[in-house]
């Protein structure tokens, strides 16, 4: 019969596995953060926050700037201080906080690389991861 299918014939010998063939690799599961979790990038988003913070309250405390200096730093060390808690506790106000503040440091980075170029690069790079993280983060700060 021309228009009938026949099976595929079977062959005599099963295919060859290779010893490679034998390991069963395991398939990671990914879920998203619980409830108690936050996203490493955040978490270091928030200590890059308090430790710049720390530096600006501590070069107030110790270097005693000229009047306006010490009000922007001491200003700005507050702020930074809060925006990390919020930074860190995933308030909504956090990323905005986070964005705002990492702006800012941004562009005094940039004015101090004028005059020291690596301690300006290097705070304007942390303050650019800051914003990044924020960013990246975004659907984390949206938890109610």
């Amino acid at each position: 019969m021309m228009g009938a299918m026949e099976p595929p014939a079977e062959p005599d010998e099963a295919p060859r596995r290779s010893s490679f063939e034998n390991y069963e690799v395991p398939v990671p599961i990914t879920s998203p953060p619980r409830g108690g979790r936050r996203p490493a990038i955040v978490a270091t988003a928030a200590i890059v926050l308090f430790v710049s913070a720390a530096l600006n309250v501590l070069l107030v405390l110790a270097f005693r700037p000229s009047g306006s200096a010490a009000a922007l730093y001491a200003v700005l060390g507050t702020l930074q201080l809060i925006g990390a808690v919020l930074v860190f506790i995933l308030h909504p106000l956090g990323r905005y906080a986070g964005f705002a503040l990492g702006g800012i440091g941004v562009l005094l980075g940039l004015a101090r690389a004028t005059d020291d170029a690596m301690s300006g690069l290097m705070a304007a790079a942390l303050n650019a991861f800051v914003i990044w993280a924020v960013i990246a983060a975004g659907p984390s700060f949206r938890r109610g």
